[in-house]
């Protein structure tokens, strides 16, 4: 089990906490019917729904702040946000990035520019929009952006990487060993000529308790798009 708060002003006393099951493995994603808090997408002139989208009300803003594990608890609140709280100690209203979507149709997508690793080192991905999704834990890639993430992990540690299994959301397994995990650099997003980075933890794993394929490139390749621009899901 885990646990969030849920607020809907910015009193404390006005925030309850909500139970839920924590879901870490899944398989035949692709049969889901995947969907989020009713009124929290931007709305659609596509689609026509009896739910006024909170986008479109008053104080359009709303935040969430993710638990870091036992002890910790999550937060989203309705109508604001807290740096006091939740943000790094000293932030401050100027240390907020902001980005505009794509369009309001893409729901919760931002333009990506280009990957690299931390050394500067550069992945010729295909993507160029990321859409956010705190339903999950991973990434949804589309498969030839992983290749080009794949081929340059072993260019630089000689890391070899294979897909796990036949289905098409397999993760992809790699042999290696602890100095050689090491070795690898943190992944960094260019989102408007910024740079976001992801710790190798948050996509790459290392289980010291087998006996081979120890690493495991935690995205799934599977392609979502719907047009011909590529997007990367990005799990928070």
């Amino acid at each position: 089990m885990a646990q969030d708060q849920v607020c809907f002003s910015q009193e404390q006393d006005k925030c309850m906490g909500i139970n839920f099951l924590a879901v870490d493995g899944g398989n035949e994603l692709q049969k889901d019917q995947f969907s989020g808090i009713i009124g929290l997408a931007p709305a659609s002139t596509e689609e026509k729904s009896i739910v006024p989208s909170f986008i479109g009300q008053n104080n359009k803003v709303f935040s969430f702040y993710f638990s870091k594990g036992s002890g910790s608890t999550g937060n989203l609140k309705f109508g604001g946000y807290s740096i006091d709280k939740f943000a790094k100690s000293g932030s401050t209203e100027q240390d907020i990035i902001w980005n505009n979507l794509v369009e309001e149709s893409e729901g919760w997508t931002i333009p990506l520019q280009g990957l690299r690793f931390h050394n500067g080192s550069k992945v010729e991905i295909k993507s160029e929009q990321i859409t956010l999704d705190t339903g999950l834990s991973y990434c949804l890639v589309p498969p030839r952006d992983i290749d080009d993430i794949r081929k340059s992990i072993q260019a630089q540690t000689n890391i070899t990487c294979k897909q796990e299994g036949f289905d098409e959301l397999d993760m992809f397994s790699c042999d290696c060993d602890q100095k050689q995990y090491n070795m690898i650099k943190p992944l960094q997003m260019n989102i408007n000529g910024r740079f976001f980075t992801l710790p190798v933890d948050a996509w790459m794993s290392f289980d010291p308790s087998k006996d081979s394929k120890q690493c495991k490139i935690l995205m799934h390749p599977y392609d979502i798009s719907m047009t011909a621009t590529l997007k990367w899901v990005l799990g928070l």
